[in-house]
């Protein structure tokens, strides 16, 4: 999977700046997954490519020196189907809705903290959020806290270091059907 986005930003004054992208999308797959009544696929191996589209907009504001405050949306990337797969995958493995807002703290001219908060719509994707014994694997929407700090050792030396803490998307009783993706940490750190 990967999203490619053309982008454009625009700075109505100094210390706010808006920017838009659209996204594209492409995916590909080619293996041997079971389908829901675990018989072989039809596609055999063979490699199907699906295009998505979707957009991004985001604003950044620094209404002090001291602090800058953040927001940014992503539509869902809308995904053609697979069609050799679609035996196995009954949906377009669209990606979510997400959004975040947060604020940097500039502590001083070497040192700033930052906190965002974090949405993704997981539930509203057809192939992730439907329950598994309808072609899904039963994701759940996904809230997150995440902090970070960082110190301009030098010129060429930054330190940072960052914490998430969030909602896991997995619920207990579909863990074995989302053991076949991979998940959403609920902790992590850097």
């Amino acid at each position: 999977l990967v999203h490619m986005l053309p982008t454009v930003a625009w700075s109505p004054r100094r210390n706010l700046t808006f920017g838009l992208s659209g996204v594209i999308g492409y995916s590909q797959i080619k293996g041997n997954p079971p389908s829901p009544t675990f018989a072989a696929p039809r596609a055999n191996l063979k490699m199907d490519r699906a295009w998505g589209l979707g957009a991004k907009f985001g604003l950044l504001w620094d209404p002090y020196d001291w602090l800058s405050l953040g927001f940014a949306i992503s539509s869902p990337v809308w995904f053609e189907s697979f069609k050799s797969y679609d035996d196995v995958i009954r949906s377009p493995v669209n990606t979510p809705l997400h959004t975040q807002f947060g604020f940097a703290w500039h502590v001083d001219s070497q040192t700033d903290l930052a906190v965002d908060f974090r949405y993704i719509a997981y539930s509203h994707v057809t192939v992730i959020g439907k329950s598994p014994d309808a072609g899904g694997f039963g994701w759940e929407d996904v809230r997150a806290l995440l902090v970070g700090v960082q110190h301009r050792l030098t010129e060429r030396w930054i330190l940072r270091a960052g914490f998430q803490i969030s909602d896991s998307a997995l619920p207990k009783e579909h863990a074995f059907a989302g053991a076949l993706v991979p998940g959403h940490p609920r902790r992590g750190f850097g």
